[in-house]
């Protein structure tokens, strides 16, 4: 199975506080810590359409976007989501979480899947990040795949939405691993 985790605006909603915490963690102390702190801190932004400007806002989370240091903090930021999840491993590339887990008991599969996504939750809720719903998604991986519709993913009580294939860092994966959605996507790309 992998599921596919779609945090919702992920750079935007990093907690300064909880980051610059983590900082400290992980060993940034002192005036490095206070450099940081300046950096995130009283940042304001504003928005130009035309000849037309709003006024100047305090942005109080997120990390600076367009920046070098925008996906080096995040990724500092979401460092620990590893120790979150006790039974598998997640798969982490920027914003791009996925988690993949194999049993060849559907039951185990979905059960130890539903203790991961909860125990995922609780991250997210405890580090002030959101998960999109909407884009978040599963896939069942192999010949079997069509005979686990009776079993169902959540998170936080709402059903996740099982998929015959998805982008994963940029490649289409369908669940028969026959790469023909990929194929599809590559032709239809190349006559454009």
């Amino acid at each position: 199975m992998g599921i596919y985790l779609d945090p919702q605006k992920a750079f935007d909603t990093v907690n300064h506080s909880i980051l610059l915490r983590k900082l400290n963690i992980y060993g940034v102390r002192g005036t490095v810590l206070n450099w940081f702190t300046s950096y995130l801190s009283n940042r304001k932004q504003y928005v130009a359409m035309s000849k037309y400007e709003s006024l100047f806002e305090t942005v109080s989370c997120g990390v600076p976007q367009g920046s070098v240091l925008g996906p080096l903090l995040f990724l500092i930021y979401i460092n620990d989501i590893q120790f979150a999840v006790l039974d598998a491993k997640l798969k982490l590339f920027a914003d791009d979480t996925n988690l993949f887990l194999h049993d060849s008991d559907s039951v185990k599969l979905f059960l130890r899947a539903n203790i991961c996504m909860s125990q995922l939750c609780e991250w997210f809720k405890v580090n002030k990040l959101s998960l999109n719903l909407d884009k978040t998604c599963y896939s069942i991986f192999g010949s079997n795949h069509k005979n686990m519709t009776a079993q169902t993913l959540y998170i936080n009580d709402k059903v996740i939405q099982n998929v015959a294939s998805c982008k994963y860092l940029g490649i289409l994966i369908d669940s028969d691993l026959k790469w023909i959605e990929r194929v599809k996507y590559i032709k239809l790309k190349s006559v454009r």
